[in-house]
């Protein structure tokens, strides 16, 4: 069960309230696309559309490379192993679900980006920034961002969009087995 705040989901409320929020990013994508182009020297609308994406995208991500159990209540690992405790279908192997867990932090582990003659993972220039200038205001995460705009923004558009698939990914999981009567909620 994830915890939120003293309080715990059960696995089909963490799953319902992981596919409002679905709901509510499909709505804003709508509303404010993420560019589908990577441009040096961009607008400043796209800049900061993807900055905004980032920041909506954050909570299906956050902890779950630190310790797989803590972090945002809807980390998409929390939705992983909700699924897993909710499902119905015993076609699915032990294998598949660890495969499924560790491609979310596979995802975003290998992309790295030279910044300043500085090598740096996708993954840490993203959150410092995230954290650094626009979240929290941490200064040790801003003085290092202090750099190459070029490169954090590709990092950012990547990953931004990277993580807007994989999110997709797992809300169309959920929703088929939804749809296919493959899951219980719990009264």
């Amino acid at each position: 069960m994830a915890k939120q705040q003293g309080k715990t989901h059960l696995p089909g409320e963490l799953l319902q309230h992981f596919l409002a929020t679905t709901v509510d990013y499909a709505d804003f994508s709508a509303t404010l696309p993420l560019p589908t182009k990577l441009i040096f020297d961009q607008p400043p609308i796209d800049r900061w559309t993807v900055v905004a994406h980032a920041m909506m995208l954050r909570k299906y991500f956050s902890g779950y490379y630190k310790d797989q159990r803590q972090g945002d209540p809807l980390n998409l690992n929390a939705v992983i192993r909700a699924l897993r405790e909710s499902i119905v279908d015993p076609e699915i192997s032990d294998e598949t679900w660890q495969g499924m867990e560790e491609n979310v932090k596979r995802l975003e582990s290998h992309t790295r980006y030279r910044i300043n003659g500085v090598d740096k993972p996708e993954l840490k220039i993203v959150e410092d920034e995230l954290y650094g200038r626009y979240l929290h205001g941490e200064a040790h995460r801003w003085r290092h961002q202090v750099v190459s705009r070029h490169g954090v923004d590709s990092a950012l558009w990547s990953m931004t969009h990277n993580r807007a698939n994989r999110v997709q990914s797992v809300e169309l999981l959920v929703r088929v087995k939804i749809e296919n009567g493959l899951l219980r909620f719990e009264d």
